[in-house]
Protein backbone atom coordinates (compact mmCIF):
# COMPACT_ATOMS: atom_id res chain seq x y z
CA UNK A 1 0.00 0.00 0.00
CA UNK A 2 1.00 3.64 -0.27
CA UNK A 3 -0.26 7.05 0.80
CA UNK A 4 -1.77 9.33 -1.83
CA UNK A 5 -1.82 13.02 -0.90
CA UNK A 6 -4.49 15.43 -2.07
CA UNK A 7 -4.65 19.13 -1.31
CA UNK A 8 -8.10 20.69 -0.91
CA UNK A 9 -9.23 24.25 -0.26
CA UNK A 10 -11.86 24.43 2.49
CA UNK A 11 -13.69 27.44 3.92
CA UNK A 12 -14.11 27.67 7.69
CA UNK A 13 -15.90 30.68 9.14
CA UNK A 14 -15.29 32.61 5.95
CA UNK A 15 -11.56 31.86 5.91
CA UNK A 16 -10.06 29.67 3.18
CA UNK A 17 -7.59 27.06 4.34
CA UNK A 18 -5.51 24.37 2.68
CA UNK A 19 -6.33 20.85 3.83
CA UNK A 20 -3.94 18.01 3.08
CA UNK A 21 -5.70 14.65 2.96
CA UNK A 22 -3.70 11.42 3.01
CA UNK A 23 -5.43 8.33 1.61
CA UNK A 24 -3.90 4.88 1.98
CA UNK A 25 -4.34 2.96 -1.27
CA UNK A 26 -3.68 -0.71 -1.87
CA UNK A 27 -1.58 -1.69 -4.87
CA UNK A 28 -4.35 -3.66 -6.53
CA UNK A 29 -2.18 -4.64 -9.49
CA UNK A 30 -0.22 -6.91 -7.12
CA UNK A 31 -3.36 -8.90 -6.27
CA UNK A 32 -2.69 -12.40 -7.64
CA UNK A 33 -6.43 -12.95 -8.20
CA UNK A 34 -7.09 -9.58 -9.88
CA UNK A 35 -7.51 -11.05 -13.37
CA UNK A 36 -10.06 -13.60 -12.13
CA UNK A 37 -12.27 -11.21 -10.15
CA UNK A 38 -15.57 -9.79 -11.35
CA UNK A 39 -14.96 -6.13 -12.21
CA UNK A 40 -18.18 -4.19 -11.84
CA UNK A 41 -18.56 -0.44 -11.35
CA UNK A 42 -22.14 0.81 -11.23
CA UNK A 43 -22.41 3.23 -14.14
CA UNK A 44 -25.72 4.37 -15.61
CA UNK A 45 -25.80 4.76 -19.39
CA UNK A 46 -26.04 8.10 -21.21
CA UNK A 47 -29.65 7.35 -22.11
CA UNK A 48 -30.46 6.81 -18.43
CA UNK A 49 -28.82 10.09 -17.44
CA UNK A 50 -30.83 11.92 -20.12
CA UNK A 51 -34.03 10.15 -19.09
CA UNK A 52 -33.67 11.36 -15.50
CA UNK A 53 -33.25 14.97 -16.64
CA UNK A 54 -36.11 14.60 -19.13
CA UNK A 55 -38.54 13.27 -16.53
CA UNK A 56 -37.56 16.04 -14.11
CA UNK A 57 -38.35 18.61 -16.82
CA UNK A 58 -41.74 17.02 -17.53
CA UNK A 59 -42.98 17.30 -13.92
CA UNK A 60 -43.54 20.73 -12.39
CA UNK A 61 -43.44 19.38 -8.82
CA UNK A 62 -40.16 17.46 -9.25
CA UNK A 63 -36.62 18.40 -8.24
CA UNK A 64 -33.29 17.03 -9.47
CA UNK A 65 -30.17 16.77 -7.31
CA UNK A 66 -26.79 15.06 -7.17
CA UNK A 67 -25.22 13.38 -4.13
CA UNK A 68 -21.74 12.01 -3.50
CA UNK A 69 -21.17 9.24 -0.95
CA UNK A 70 -18.03 10.02 1.05
CA UNK A 71 -15.31 7.33 1.31
CA UNK A 72 -17.53 5.02 -0.73
CA UNK A 73 -15.00 2.24 -1.34
CA UNK A 74 -14.47 1.84 2.40
CA UNK A 75 -18.19 1.30 2.98
CA UNK A 76 -18.91 -1.65 0.74
CA UNK A 77 -19.78 -5.24 1.68
CA UNK A 78 -17.25 -7.30 3.61
CA UNK A 79 -15.61 -10.34 2.04
CA UNK A 80 -17.83 -12.61 4.16
CA UNK A 81 -20.96 -10.74 3.04
CA UNK A 82 -19.85 -10.91 -0.60
CA UNK A 83 -19.32 -14.66 -0.40
CA UNK A 84 -22.71 -15.18 1.27
CA UNK A 85 -24.54 -12.97 -1.23
CA UNK A 86 -22.91 -14.21 -4.44
CA UNK A 87 -22.04 -17.78 -3.51
CA UNK A 88 -18.46 -17.17 -4.60
CA UNK A 89 -15.50 -18.44 -2.54
CA UNK A 90 -14.40 -16.08 0.22
CA UNK A 91 -11.26 -14.03 -0.32
CA UNK A 92 -8.38 -13.41 2.04
CA UNK A 93 -6.48 -10.20 1.36
CA UNK A 94 -3.55 -8.86 3.37
CA UNK A 95 -1.48 -5.71 3.03
CA UNK A 96 1.81 -4.27 4.14
CA UNK A 97 1.87 -0.72 5.45
CA UNK A 98 3.72 2.18 3.80
CA UNK A 99 7.08 3.05 5.28
CA UNK A 100 6.67 4.81 8.64
CA UNK A 101 2.96 4.00 9.05
CA UNK A 102 3.55 1.19 11.56
CA UNK A 103 4.82 3.74 14.07
CA UNK A 104 1.39 5.40 14.04
CA UNK A 105 -0.43 2.06 14.11
CA UNK A 106 1.33 1.10 17.34
CA UNK A 107 -0.39 4.05 19.05
CA UNK A 108 -3.75 2.28 18.64
CA UNK A 109 -4.74 0.03 21.58
CA UNK A 110 -4.15 -3.61 20.71
CA UNK A 111 -1.41 -2.90 18.17
CA UNK A 112 1.33 -1.79 20.57
CA UNK A 113 3.53 -4.80 19.68
CA UNK A 114 2.86 -4.78 15.93
CA UNK A 115 6.04 -5.64 14.01
CA UNK A 116 5.90 -4.71 10.32
CA UNK A 117 8.90 -6.96 9.63
CA UNK A 118 6.96 -10.13 10.44
CA UNK A 119 3.28 -9.13 10.41
CA UNK A 120 0.74 -7.84 7.89
CA UNK A 121 -2.81 -6.53 8.18
CA UNK A 122 -5.81 -8.48 6.91
CA UNK A 123 -8.64 -6.68 5.09
CA UNK A 124 -12.20 -7.52 6.15
CA UNK A 125 -13.51 -5.77 3.02
CA UNK A 126 -12.07 -4.58 -0.32
CA UNK A 127 -10.11 -1.38 0.20
CA UNK A 128 -9.33 1.53 -2.06
CA UNK A 129 -7.19 0.17 -4.88
CA UNK A 130 -8.70 -3.34 -4.97
CA UNK A 131 -10.40 -4.17 -8.26
CA UNK A 132 -13.44 -5.60 -6.43
CA UNK A 133 -13.99 -2.51 -4.25
CA UNK A 134 -16.45 -0.80 -6.68
CA UNK A 135 -18.53 -3.96 -6.90
CA UNK A 136 -18.66 -4.36 -3.11
CA UNK A 137 -19.94 -0.80 -2.74
CA UNK A 138 -22.42 -1.11 -5.62
CA UNK A 139 -23.98 -4.24 -4.14
CA UNK A 140 -24.39 -2.61 -0.74
CA UNK A 141 -25.86 0.55 -2.28
CA UNK A 142 -28.33 -1.60 -4.24
CA UNK A 143 -29.43 -3.26 -0.99
CA UNK A 144 -30.26 0.16 0.46
CA UNK A 145 -32.04 1.42 -2.67
CA UNK A 146 -34.07 -1.75 -3.16
CA UNK A 147 -35.02 -2.13 0.51
CA UNK A 148 -38.67 -2.14 1.56
CA UNK A 149 -38.24 1.40 2.87
CA UNK A 150 -37.43 2.88 -0.55
CA UNK A 151 -38.77 0.16 -2.88
CA UNK A 152 -36.65 1.30 -5.83
CA UNK A 153 -36.65 -1.19 -8.71
CA UNK A 154 -33.88 -1.54 -11.35
CA UNK A 155 -35.10 -1.21 -14.93
CA UNK A 156 -34.59 -3.98 -17.49
CA UNK A 157 -33.12 -1.35 -19.81
CA UNK A 158 -30.36 -0.40 -17.37
CA UNK A 159 -29.94 -1.99 -13.93
CA UNK A 160 -28.12 1.16 -12.71
CA UNK A 161 -31.29 3.18 -13.39
CA UNK A 162 -33.75 2.55 -10.58
CA UNK A 163 -37.33 3.84 -10.41
CA UNK A 164 -39.88 4.28 -7.67
CA UNK A 165 -43.66 4.12 -8.02
CA UNK A 166 -46.63 4.90 -5.83
CA UNK A 167 -49.19 2.61 -7.37
CA UNK A 168 -49.01 3.44 -11.08
CA UNK A 169 -47.54 6.90 -10.47
CA UNK A 170 -43.81 7.46 -11.04
CA UNK A 171 -42.38 9.29 -8.03
CA UNK A 172 -38.57 9.14 -8.39
CA UNK A 173 -35.65 8.00 -10.55
CA UNK A 174 -32.09 7.25 -9.43
CA UNK A 175 -29.06 7.00 -11.73
CA UNK A 176 -25.83 5.63 -10.24
CA UNK A 177 -22.28 6.34 -11.33
CA UNK A 178 -20.36 4.45 -8.62
CA UNK A 179 -20.60 6.91 -5.68
CA UNK A 180 -22.02 9.87 -7.69
CA UNK A 181 -25.80 9.57 -7.75
CA UNK A 182 -28.33 11.71 -9.60
CA UNK A 183 -31.86 11.69 -8.21
CA UNK A 184 -35.02 13.22 -9.65
CA UNK A 185 -38.53 13.05 -8.24
CA UNK A 186 -41.00 14.65 -5.90
CA UNK A 187 -39.16 16.60 -3.22
CA UNK A 188 -40.53 14.50 -0.34
CA UNK A 189 -39.50 11.29 -2.11
CA UNK A 190 -36.03 12.61 -2.99
CA UNK A 191 -35.39 13.72 0.60
CA UNK A 192 -36.54 10.32 1.86
CA UNK A 193 -34.09 8.58 -0.46
CA UNK A 194 -31.23 10.82 0.69
CA UNK A 195 -32.12 10.23 4.35
CA UNK A 196 -32.12 6.44 3.86
CA UNK A 197 -28.71 6.58 2.17
CA UNK A 198 -27.25 8.75 4.94
CA UNK A 199 -28.59 6.34 7.57
CA UNK A 200 -26.29 3.64 6.16
CA UNK A 201 -23.35 5.54 4.64
CA UNK A 202 -23.28 8.65 6.81
CA UNK A 203 -23.63 12.30 5.68
CA UNK A 204 -23.37 12.72 1.91
CA UNK A 205 -22.40 15.73 -0.17
CA UNK A 206 -25.49 16.97 -2.00
CA UNK A 207 -26.73 19.93 -4.03
CA UNK A 208 -29.47 20.94 -1.59
CA UNK A 209 -28.57 24.05 0.40
CA UNK A 210 -30.98 25.64 2.88
CA UNK A 211 -33.83 23.61 1.42
CA UNK A 212 -33.16 24.80 -2.15
CA UNK A 213 -31.61 22.92 -5.07
CA UNK A 214 -28.38 24.47 -6.34
CA UNK A 215 -26.19 23.99 -9.41
CA UNK A 216 -24.28 20.72 -9.56
CA UNK A 217 -22.04 18.71 -11.85
CA UNK A 218 -22.69 15.02 -12.43
CA UNK A 219 -20.75 12.77 -14.84
CA UNK A 220 -19.09 15.76 -16.49
CA UNK A 221 -22.40 17.55 -17.15
CA UNK A 222 -23.07 20.82 -15.31
CA UNK A 223 -26.71 21.33 -14.29
CA UNK A 224 -27.60 25.00 -13.78
CA UNK A 225 -30.78 25.74 -11.84
CA UNK A 226 -32.52 28.78 -13.34
CA UNK A 227 -34.61 31.30 -11.31
CA UNK A 228 -37.84 29.84 -12.76
CA UNK A 229 -36.87 26.36 -11.57
CA UNK A 230 -35.69 25.03 -14.94
CA UNK A 231 -32.44 23.06 -15.05
CA UNK A 232 -30.11 23.72 -18.00
CA UNK A 233 -27.37 21.12 -18.70
CA UNK A 234 -24.11 21.96 -20.46
CA UNK A 235 -20.49 20.83 -20.77
CA UNK A 236 -18.96 24.25 -21.41
CA UNK A 237 -16.68 24.10 -18.37
CA UNK A 238 -15.67 20.53 -19.25
CA UNK A 239 -14.77 21.50 -22.83
CA UNK A 240 -12.88 24.58 -21.66
CA UNK A 241 -10.96 22.52 -19.13
CA UNK A 242 -9.98 20.04 -21.84
CA UNK A 243 -8.89 22.91 -24.11
CA UNK A 244 -6.76 24.47 -21.39
CA UNK A 245 -5.18 21.08 -20.69
CA UNK A 246 -4.42 20.65 -24.39
CA UNK A 247 -2.96 24.14 -24.58
CA UNK A 248 -0.67 23.41 -21.65
CA UNK A 249 0.61 20.34 -23.51
CA UNK A 250 1.10 22.29 -26.74
CA UNK A 251 -1.60 20.38 -28.61
CA UNK A 252 -3.61 23.47 -29.51
CA UNK A 253 -2.66 27.03 -30.35
CA UNK A 254 -4.49 30.34 -30.65
CA UNK A 255 -4.43 32.22 -33.96
CA UNK A 256 -5.42 35.87 -34.39
CA UNK A 257 -7.96 36.54 -37.12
Amino acid sequence: SRFVAKCKIVTEKGVKKKLLRMRMTLRGFKDLNADRLVRCAATASRQSQRLISSEAACHDDWIIISIDVNKAFLQGLTYDELAKLTGEPGRQVALTLPKGAAEQLRKIPGYEDFDENFEVLECIKPGTGCVDAPRAFSLKFAQVAQSTELALVPTTFDVQLEIQHNGRELTALVGKHVDDVKIAGRKVNVLKIVAAIEKVFGPVSNSIKNGNCEDFTNCGVRHTVMPNGEVVPDQTHFSWGSRRSSLSRGMLSWTSV
